[in-house]
């Protein structure tokens, strides 16, 4: 039985309801730059400022309440009700609550600039730098070792921090040291201030001069694999930084942290004056080493085999692990990882998600339980590692789906793939499988149709969802025909980063955009989805469009942060031709002439039919197709050059320059011109050559059909 609830919806849509009154709020404030109103209603927002006066009336749905909120570098000294005090003192949003309003409240909301801040630093800006909303002061922004700031934004924070090489050693604000010992930067906080003036001094040091230690770093293997990083710096070293003493101090170089420069790589093993450094997610961190010390790292793993077994407790349940992945990322086949003998290298990070989605699952990892769905470990035991899987299998889930009648004219695709499409088999309905870790659904319409409502469970969807369990679809469409069509060409010499057209774009459930490449492009479209809405992304700094017949081409500037273009196209017919060129085109003189009684058609761009001209002006790169006659044989040559048609028997020419088309009758066998000791080339219609040389009986004994023999169109009967 078929669940139709757009009915019942439309039904629900006609019953009256209840209407709550409006309140009406009378409002007053002594500075209209001050703050603004703003009521939030669902997912909208809406802004309302005082007028000059410094009055707004506001009026809200009764139950609704309202923000009162305040501007960069003001206060709200007070809120109040009917005269009645109801907030003071704020430097942020203030909500009324519905419950204290009623229609004719007065509020009256009083404010004033907030007391400036002003921030004096004082410090060695080589040594230090200082950042404020996003700008980094440098030394021309000092003035005698002196920086001066007026913070405007209660909220913004100063960070003051050491340049590479250079320490902090204490930053006294008005008069006290706030910095944490080991830091190298410091934050201040605008609320931690007084208003008016406040000092701050920054004592920093050059750790050149505190570093009188040295050590070395041995490296076997690659050193440009490996990171090193001084905790006294915010950079890090790698290799041929490495090869050579370091300096350091331990009271404030330490840890020493290395790491992999590689993403996704493993070091075999790091020693500090000869102890080994066990590595953290897998860090390593020299917490003591002695003056002239020595760090070795071993780069590169031995070549091992590691043995890594999986078991399963229940059987056939091995599609319970999803995937398994190596160190690059890379997906080993199932078959691999399930032979007995498998192995990797040792140093392999070895990535195991299980599909919990589909399953009930876990696992065991060297007799340890797993947590969760997913298992990572670097392979370096010999002994190898044993992963247990026990799983039970899910059902996937029923989605039932509901239409009128076959054909049903839309399509399910299943997953975040584009090619598993599920057709409406059933003569109403159709009950599609989908796996709980391929929960997307997407309903695609099929050509000339439209899906105008989509209900899931009852309740209106879009035809993009997800589902969760058992779920009921019904969908609605109707027949929407783009029969009509626009030539559109892109210029290659534009270098396009995306090219696109969108229909319908004021209306979602038409809406379809069509993505554009270089060259021509046919797009089938309604008269009811203009406008037609173009995205131009390239990386032409000014191109030239054309639309239609137009001669005169118009010429788009692009500034050097110009990313794309948007173009609303109204009057857009059948047969409308759009191009846009990286300069602009020559115009070539295009001549015509043909054998009396030759039956031709003539169009260009693709689609402009104009029956047999004498002569066309057309911009460079125009493609003219000449097509015969049903049942007709005819030889095109442009310029002197003969061309072969295609596998429908039209002739295509891309004008480069001016010149004539020629256009004469084809002979219908074509066999009589080759004779005796004569040969030609044969080639197919699609160019391909069939036979080099080929004589008159080679041609005779080929198979019925069109082909091109010395440049010439021939059938063979």
């Amino acid at each position: 039985m078929k669940h139709f609830y757009l009915l019942l919806t439309l039904m629900a849509m006609l019953v009256p309801s209840l209407a709550k009154a409006d309140v009406t709020v009378q409002m007053d404030t002594n500075d209209p730059v001050a703050s603004y109103v703003l009521f939030v209603n669902g997912y909208d927002a809406k802004r309302y400022d005082w007028a000059s006066d410094g009055t707004m009336t506001l009026t809200l749905p009764d139950g609704k309440g309202f923000n009162v909120n305040v501007n960069s570098g003001y206060v709200i000294n007070s809120i109040s009700l009917d005269g009645e005090e109801i907030a003071k003192d704020l430097t942020s949003n203030y909500y009324v609550e519905p419950s204290r309003l009623y229609d004719g409240c007065s509020v009256s909301v009083r404010a004033s600039e907030r007391p400036k801040t002003n921030v004096t630093i004082v410090g060695d800006p080589s040594q230090i730098t200082v950042t404020y909303m996003y700008q980094t002061y440098d030394a021309s922004s000092w003035n005698a070792g002196t920086l001066q700031l007026t913070l405007q934004d209660a909220y913004s924070s100063v960070t003051i921090s050491a340049r590479d090489g250079y320490g902090l050693q204490a930053v006294n604000v008005n008069g006290n040291n706030e910095l944490q010992p080991g830091s190298h930067y410091f934050t201040l906080y605008p609320s931690t201030l007084r208003s008016g003036d406040n000092r701050v001094e920054v004592v920093s040091y050059s750790m050149a001069a505190e570093r009188n230690q040295r050590f070395l770093v041995n490296v076997n293997g690659d050193p440009a694999a490996v990171s090193l990083r001084l905790a006294g710096d915010s950079r890090d070293m790698t290799g041929s930084e490495l090869l050579a003493p370091i300096a350091f101090n331990p009271e404030f170089d330490l840890p020493i942290r290395i790491e992999p420069y590689i993403y996704g790589h493993t070091l075999y093993r790091v020693m500090a004056d000869g102890v080994e450094i066990i590595p953290s997610d897998g860090t390593y961190k020299v917490t003591q080493l002695a003056d002239n010390g020595v760090i070795t790292i071993d780069v590169d793993y031995p070549d091992k085999d590691i043995p890594v077994r999986f078991s399963f407790v229940n059987p056939d349940t091995e599609g319970a692990v999803l995937k398994v992945a190596d160190t690059q990322f890379t997906i080993i086949p199932r078959e691999q990882w399930l032979a007995p003998d498998f192995t990797v290298k040792m140093g392999t990070v070895v990535r195991v998600e299980l599909d919990a989605a589909n399953y009930t699952v876990s696992a065991d990892f060297n007799g340890n339980r797993v947590d969760g769905a997913y298992l990572e470990f670097v392979a370096t035991d010999d002994a190898g590692y044993d992963i247990e899987v026990t799983a039970e299998p899910l059902e996937p889930y029923d989605v039932t789906f509901y239409y009128e009648a076959l054909p049903a004219h839309f399509r399910v695709l299943r997953g975040n793939l584009d090619d598993d499409y599920v057709e409406m088999t059933g003569r109403d309905e159709t009950v599609v499988k989908v796996a709980r870790n391929l929960n997307r659904l997407r309903i695609v319409p099929d050509e000339g149709w439209l899906i105008t409502y989509v209900f899931v469970d009852g309740v209106q969807a879009t035809t993009d969802f997800t589902v969760s369990g058992n779920t009921t679809v019904e969908v609605y469409v109707e027949e929407y025909a783009r029969d009509r069509y626009a030539s559109i060409y892109l210029d290659p010499a534009m270098g396009w980063y995306y090219g696109g057209v969108t229909l319908s774009v004021d209306d979602a459930s038409k809406m379809m955009t069509v993505d554009l490449v270089p060259g021509y492009n046919m797009v089938g479209f309604n008269p009811a989805d203009l406008p037609l809405q173009f995205e131009l992304r390239c990386a032409a700094t000014e191109y030239y469009s054309y639309f239609d017949n137009m001669v005169n081409f118009d010429h788009q500037v692009l500034g050097p942060y110009d990313t794309s273009e948007i173009h609303m196209v109204d009057n857009v017919d059948h047969g409308s031709i759009f191009k846009f060129f990286a300069a602009e085109p020559e115009m070539c003189d295009v001549r015509f002439s043909y054998e009396e009684g030759v039956d031709v058609s003539v169009m260009h761009d693709m689609i402009a039919e104009v029956g047999t001209p004498d002569s066309l002006e057309l911009p460079v790169s125009t493609v003219v197709t000449v097509t015969p006659a049903p049942s007709t044989e005819i030889s095109v040559k442009a310029g002197g050059r003969d061309i072969v048609a295609d596998a429908e028997g039209r002739f295509h020419v891309a004008i480069e320059e001016s010149c004539e088309i020629e256009v004469v009758k084809g002979t219908e066998s074509g066999v009589s011109e080759i004779s005796g000791a004569a040969t030609a080339d044969v080639y197919s219609l699609q160019g391909i050559l069939l036979h080099k040389g080929a004589d008159a009986a080679t041609l005779r004994a080929m198979p019925k059909g069109c082909y091109i023999v010395g440049g010439r169109k021939i059938r063979i009967k």
